[in-house]
């Protein structure tokens, strides 16, 4: 067995993630913009006890509301979270974008488009940490209507936002990983 097959079964074996399927489709709103992250805090607390948000810093806040319409955010949660519900395993690498068809393939090529995130994936989860993880949109208003120079104008100047602003949650979940939804959720 190759350094990267055996990488790749480690990594297999030791992510692993479960949704929060109870807070998807759930709306949260944003009063202002210096209370983005109580808010949202709040709105976890009444999911999952024991989160303290870690991240982003509130000017990548502003930048992703001003130019996505969304919040990704994380939470430090504590490890109890994971349980044996918790997914793992090959299957949820496929699911989640990181090994795609043939896995001899992408044990082959950790570093091409198939594999690419695989060691990185590997370093993340070797730090031990529980992470929630949560993805909120805007539709009011829907920035994907706006133009660009009006995008641009709100990244320029997050006052002129206008608040409050509900997010609907797209996506939640918890994970041994920050770098899981990589694939899943790329905006950039």
């Amino acid at each position: 067995m190759s350094r990267d097959e055996i990488l790749l079964l480690n990594v297999a074996r030791s992510l692993r993630y479960r949704t929060l399927q109870q807070m998807i489709g759930k709306t949260v709103a944003v009063t202002t913009q210096p209370r983005i992250v109580d808010d949202v805090s709040t709105f976890v607390a009444d999911f999952a006890h024991g989160c303290t948000f870690t991240g982003p810093e509130q000017s990548c806040l502003d930048g992703q509301i001003a130019k996505y319409g969304l919040l990704d955010l994380r939470f430090k949660a504590p490890s109890t979270m994971l349980d044996s519900e918790s997914a793992g395993g090959v299957p949820l690498l496929r699911e989640l974008g990181f090994v795609t068809g043939d896995m001899q393939k992408s044990a082959d090529d950790p570093g091409g488009s198939a594999g690419s995130c695989i060691e990185e994936l590997g370093e993340d989860i070797a730090k031990n940490t529980t992470h929630l993880l949560l993805l909120l949109k805007s539709f009011n208003p829907d920035v994907t209507e706006m133009s660009i120079t009006d995008r641009l104008a709100r990244m320029k100047k997050p006052s002129i936002i206008e608040f409050p602003i509900t997010f609907s949650v797209v996506d939640a979940c918890v994970s041994n990983s920050l770098f899981v939804w990589m694939n899943k959720h790329f905006y950039l």
